[in-house]
């Protein structure tokens, strides 16, 4: 390169990203050197991430390696970002680089599974929409012991050792949210059935008393509940206020 005007190589590195924009990150022989280098200006280093022809080792770099969790997002979502960076970036100590590992459609399932149960809520939650995460991944929602996040496996693709899980907690309103699942087994409605909250087994009459497949023994065991809220649900009738809370 020619002269550099300052000791701390600021040009020298804006003489690299001087060149025509249209050029594209490959074909300017950009290092990843280059662009983790922090004297970087913002609006260079992303035209540069932007780039779709930016190699995935640069991308990897990028996404494990610089200083600014925008630019690491950015990488993250670029499509040359692979599933091994994913899995790397899913540890970030950002929680939006760790948000943006969990939308992306290429986290590998482990990863999904660690997100899951992430301290960030937001991070969680990303993860749970993600259509990767498979059903047994969603277990770790379950066992989270957080409210916010027990809510998002009741409503969610779940296993049943999943839901299992769910109706030993103490949450009521968790509880009434596995209640209006359609995809309770026997064992499930049994214990439904006797649960101690009212407003537990009101969403679980509810439910059944709008389903014409319902199982036969669960519906006689609500419709000789105690509570009248209960038993005109299972008649499908309008439910007067629930008269207590305990059985």
């Amino acid at each position: 390169m020619g002269e550099v005007g300052n000791d701390d190589g600021h040009d020298e590195v804006g003489a690299v990203f001087g060149r025509v924009e249209e050029t594209s990150a490959a074909e300017a022989g950009v290092t990843a050197e280059d662009i983790l280098d922090s004297f970087i200006s913002p609006i260079d280093l992303y035209r540069r991430i932007d780039d779709p022809a930016l190699p995935e080792r640069l991308v990897r770099r990028i996404a494990l390696e610089h200083p600014d969790e925008r630019a690491r997002v950015a990488a993250v979502e670029h499509p040359a970002c692979g599933a091994s960076t994913l899995a790397a970036a899913a540890s970030d100590t950002s929680s939006p680089v760790r948000t943006a590992v969990a939308r992306h459609p290429r986290t590998p399932p482990d990863a999904l599974g660690a997100l899951l149960a992430d301290s960030d809520h937001g991070v969680a939650l990303a993860a749970a929409g993600n259509p990767a995460t498979t059903p047994t991944a969603r277990i770790a929602l379950a066992r989270s012991g957080d409210p916010f996040l027990m809510m998002m496996a009741a409503t969610g693709p779940l296993t049943a050792a999943g839901i299992d899980i769910l109706l030993m907690t103490g949450d009521r309103d968790v509880r009434a949210a596995v209640a209006r699942r359609d995809d309770l087994v026997m064992g499930h409605l049994t214990r439904l059935c006797e649960d101690p909250i009212v407003e537990v087994r009101l969403a679980l009459a509810e439910r059944l008393g709008r389903d014409r497949r319902a199982d036969e023994h669960a519906l006689r065991r609500l419709a000789a509940d105690h509570d009248p809220s209960v038993r005109a649900a299972v008649a499908g009738q309008d439910s007067p206020r629930p008269t207590g809370v305990w059985r």
